[in-house]
């Protein structure tokens, strides 16, 4: 069938209701999207959710990365503690049946808003100019709030973020304070990693990066390496590995610290799962205190990681 939200006069109408205020025609209205009265609303067009989708991939490093489900309801996914094993036997003799324990992964609800200042629409002139403008103004302060979370959430009220998860014995890596970044430190963290894994990409910021430029190996050759990219920018790879800049939501490495920090981190963002629960959705208020106008974008959605073997965290001592 048709979908009626994407539909020009759909898009018209949302936008007259941004901009105007107009209410939304009855025939657009669909209950099954209003959950509590926190999140009602009114639904984006679909055509400008598919944007907003895919822009905020591009736009976030991080988000793009990560494996995305749209369920309606709370997801569980289901995961195993090991891996089966094949065996050689003879002939006549069969190999011993292998029993597995079972976890699973729920996922919850969690409200995301975003609130931009109306007076940013009131030069709008046509469809095409406020959904340009519309999604730009949404895609930035949402994707920092979503990667931040991936990254650092504490899992209340929020997704559960990658670093925050306990590494697997022996991949949480430690660089005394009295030390610094060498190519030995470097072997000792790629020799962590489980060669299964081998997909997994670096997490650290520009300055960082920056700090492995220095290092040379036995040959005099830099471990680090920035690439002309095809992208509009360079590519950043260190011993091979792509990097992912998470500037704004990890420290900067140093060679001296207050608190024990992690500065770098082994990650297949495959294997974290961001799932969102409703579709956006968007309110329109004034606040009374100052007449003016604000929209609102709600989200719910809840993220986690399904399997964390593929992690390796590199924490800076603030004491021997």
């Amino acid at each position: 069938p048709e979908d009626m939200y994407a539909s020009m006069e759909y898009r018209k109408a949302f936008m007259n209701f941004i901009v105007k205020g107009t209410p939304i025609p009855d025939r657009f209205t669909n209950t099954a999207y209003v959950t509590t009265s926190s999140t009602a609303g009114t639904i984006v067009p679909t055509t400008l959710y598919q944007r907003i989708t895919v822009e905020l991939s591009d736009y976030g490093a991080i988000y793009g990365r990560v494996f995305k489900t749209f369920y309606p309801n709370a997801l569980v996914i289901p995961t195993l503690s090991v891996k089966p094993s094949a065996s050689w036997v003879d002939e006549d003799a069969g190999q011993d049946s292998q029993k597995f324990t079972t976890d699973k992964i729920s996922f919850s609800g969690y409200k995301l808003e975003c609130t931009t200042a109306f007076s940013l629409f009131m030069t709008i002139a046509s469809l095409d100019m406020f959904e340009n403008q519309f999604v730009d103004l949404i895609i930035e302060a949402m994707v920092k709030a979503i990667e931040d979370k991936i990254l650092n959430g504490n899992g209340t009220g929020c997704p559960k973020g990658i670093l925050t998860y306990t590494p697997p014995t022996g991949q949480a890596i430690d660089i005394a304070a009295a030390s610094g970044l060498s190519y030995e430190l470097l072997c000792q963290i790629e020799g962590a990693l489980p060669a299964p894994y081998r997909r997994a990409e670096w997490i650290m910021t520009k300055k960082s990066f920056m700090a492995w430029m220095g290092i040379v190996d036995d040959n005099g050759q830099p471990i680090a390496r920035i690439n002309a990219g095809l992208n509009n920018g360079p590519e950043f790879i260190l011993n091979g590995r792509r990097v992912v800049l998470a500037d704004g939501y990890m420290s900067d490495y140093a060679s001296t610290v207050t608190a024990d920090t992690i500065c770098f981190a082994l990650f297949d963002f495959s294997y974290y799962v961001f799932n969102e629960m409703l579709a956006l959705m968007i309110k329109r208020f004034t606040d009374n205190k100052t007449d003016n106008t604000y929209i609102k974008a709600v989200m719910l959605a809840d993220g986690k990681a399904i399997d964390i073997h593929s992690l390796v965290t590199v924490t800076k001592k603030a004491t021997t």
